[in-house]
């Protein structure tokens, strides 16, 4: 095969199209080889099926190795890299996470390059599926609460996960009324929070979320006002040259000169 095959079991039984690459009449003996004969095909194929390929179309293609950065597809003797980013919508360790060698899969052709030799192509699968997260965005209202685990704390803020795939952000003015330096004085990592949902950006993938704005408002804490200097005791006592002064100067504890 011209990919690797780790059990060759799976052809007993089947009928081959080989080509013959040594021969030895004299001892009788003939080597075959059907790696040569797909090389062959698939040589045969590329020339039409590299004239006949348009960026945008939507192709069947066939998984033929995994590298860390993603997957090998064939499409009628025409190899394209299916990058990691672009093997599913969500985010992917490994390329095996998502596909296996012979695996055939829809994918769209990105790019083309055909200054190189051979050219290079670009595929997407993940272009051809249904976003699973767009459905799970779209259940989010603005203004509703919501609960979720804090998986991540930062300088900014604080990282919540509302549902599998989807985080929402508590920014560090959005946690407490009052203030603080650093989210990790006030939340820790796994906690389970209830928070507002401010805004939504389904394009890119954002939730802003608000704890203060479900918690209640503490009362304001003031010096002594207006009220409580009236009501304070006089430091002198009101005798009658002490309420002449009140009278000739003004209303009672608003005398000028720090008297009172």
């Amino acid at each position: 095969d011209i990919r690797s095959v780790p059990d060759i079991s799976i052809f007993l039984g089947e009928k081959l199209q080989c080509m013959i690459i040594e021969m030895r009449k004299e001892r009788g003996r003939m080597v075959l080889s059907r790696k040569a004969a797909l090389a062959q095909t698939r040589r045969e194929n590329q020339q039409k099926t590299l004239a006949d390929i348009q960026t945008g179309q939507i192709l069947e293609a066939t998984i033929m190795s995994l590298q860390p950065f993603g997957a090998f597809a064939d499409i009628g003797g025409v190899d394209g890299l299916i990058h990691i980013s672009d093997l599913a919508h969500e985010r992917l360790k490994n390329a095996s996470d998502a596909v296996k060698v012979g695996d055939v899969v829809r994918v769209k052709v990105m790019r083309i390059d055909r200054t190189q030799k051979p050219p290079r192509i670009a595929w997407s699968r993940k272009e051809v599926m249904d976003d699973p997260m767009v459905g799970k965005f779209e259940s989010l209202q603005m203004g509703e609460s919501v609960s979720g685990r804090v998986t991540k704390l930062t300088e900014f803020g604080a990282f919540v996960e509302l549902s599998p795939g989807v985080e929402g952000l508590v920014h560090i003015s959005e946690i407490s009324h009052d203030r603080i330096f650093s989210a990790d004085k006030v939340l820790k990592v796994d906690q389970i929070v209830t928070a507002k949902i401010l805004s939504i950006d389904l394009a890119r993938r954002r939730v802003s979320l608000s704890i203060k704005a479900l918690l209640d408002r503490p009362a304001p804490t003031f010096s002594a006002n207006k009220d409580d200097r009236q009501n304070a005791k006089p430091a002198r006592e009101d005798d009658p040259a002490m309420r002449k002064l009140r009278l000739k100067f003004g209303a009672a504890n608003s005398l000028k000169g720090g008297l009172s």
